[in-house]
């Protein structure tokens, strides 16, 4: 299909909507990519995820959030003041601002957490729910602005631009925040190939995650669905494909890893992510030692009861499942490797954890739920790793 760039950002130019064609409608996406991506993304990523997943605080972060969601709220009104025409086509609008309030809430949520304000701190869940409820009223307005609009005034180039600078300020954060998040976390239990044993729930897991996506990542483009008027057969077909491509670029990482020792033998080197979880083995393959830049090992739902002393080699290693297995003690072999920062070890036998938990501080987390710990002894763990503000250097735990 031949495609005249130079018409189409011609078209942009004079539309007044330069950014929000760049970062929503998807002309030169990845312009995007190459500006906020290059310098921003990762540490937004890192930050949130921490956040959401280990009970982080960053101040910084939560103003940046809501800054962002204030400049979008007045995006809408200096677009629905200042901008052309616009068609809200009544039902597919406001079901996209359904989940676009579902967004809202997840950015204050995080923005909230961001500060230390939990669902866990009784003495500020006030403050929690204010925000909710204030965030609720911001995406009721939003919505009045969608469908009834506002008086119109004379088109200002200006401030549409300004309007799509808060757009794309907003869109980028809340996919960093939101979605990047939510599609991949730092779990590989999470990864479509973990299910690798199954077609039937590689499938099923892959319409999920599809259809989380969309729910997620569509209503962020509420402006180029209102304000974006593409005529032409090719402006919607590019329209398309800009999401398309956004949807790849979100989901096809989670298929990342080898789920075959032998094909990842092949290519020992570049083998980052292994799933050997659901296949019956009684002990891990000393084969495993070749992949020297093995940082997540997927050993879950097999038959160990004990790890190898050779484990220790896996020196890149930050990740491992042993989940579901019948470990009775818990692997010393673990505390030995420098970069692990992630245990998952739940539902097994383990009674008793290791007397010394100070080695266990250099995780992020360590799930060790379903296991039969007496009482005493999760209290002990709890205590002594969970962070909290009587044990601020404490880490993620489920237990």
């Amino acid at each position: 299909m031949n495609i005249n760039i130079f018409n189409t950002l011609q078209h942009a130019a004079r539309t007044g909507s330069i950014m929000t064609n760049l970062a929503l409608s998807g002309y030169l996406f990845f312009f995007n990519e190459m500006v906020y991506d290059w310098f921003f993304y990762d540490t937004v990523h890192e930050v949130s995820s921490e956040i959401l997943y280990h009970g982080g605080t960053n101040p910084l972060l939560e103003i940046i959030l809501i800054l962002a969601m204030a400049g979008e709220f007045t995006a809408f009104i200096l677009k629905s003041k200042y901008g052309g025409e616009f068609s809200s086509d009544g039902a597919g609008i406001f079901l996209l601002w359904m989940f676009h309030a579902v967004v809202s809430v997840i950015m204050t949520i995080i923005a909230l957490g961001a500060f230390g304000i939990t669902f866990q701190g009784e003495e500020v869940n006030w403050i929690l729910a204010a925000a909710l409820f204030g965030s609720v009223i911001k995406e009721l307005f939003i919505l009045m602005v969608v469908i009834a609009g506002t008086e119109k005034r004379k088109p200002s180039r200006v401030k549409n631009f300004t309007a799509d600078i808060l757009f794309l300020f907003f869109y980028s954060l809340a996919y960093t925040t939101i979605i990047s998040n939510l599609l991949k976390p730092n779990d590989y239990n999470n990864y479509l190939l973990a299910s690798h044993y199954s077609i039937s729930l590689v499938i099923l897991y892959t319409f999920i995650v599809i259809l989380l996506f969309f729910m997620l990542y569509l209503p962020l483009r509420i402006p180029y669905f209102l304000y974006e008027k593409y005529e032409s057969a090719k402006e919607r077909i590019l329209g398309a494909l800009s999401i398309l491509l956004v949807a790849a670029t979100a989901i096809l990482p989670l298929f990342e890893g080898e789920y075959s020792l032998e094909a990842a033998l092949k290519d020992s080197r570049d083998v980052e992510i292994l799933f050997l979880n659901s296949t019956g083995i009684e002990q891990v393959p000393e084969e495993v030692t070749k992949l020297t830049n093995l940082r997540a090992l997927h050993l879950g739902f097999n038959r160990l009861s004990s790890l190898p002393p050779w484990i220790v080699k896996l020196e890149r290693l930050e990740w491992i499942g042993l989940g579901g297995n019948s470990f009775r003690n818990f692997p010393p072999e673990l505390l030995e490797l420098p970069r692990l920062r992630e245990i998952d070890i739940h539902y097994n036998r383990i009674k008793e954890m290791p007397r010394d938990l100070g080695p266990l501080k250099k995780l992020k987390s360590l799930n060790i739920r379903s296991n039969p710990l007496p009482l005493p002894e999760k209290n002990r763990v709890i205590r002594e790793l969970q962070k909290s503000k009587e044990n601020p250097d404490g880490i993620s735990l489920t237990i």
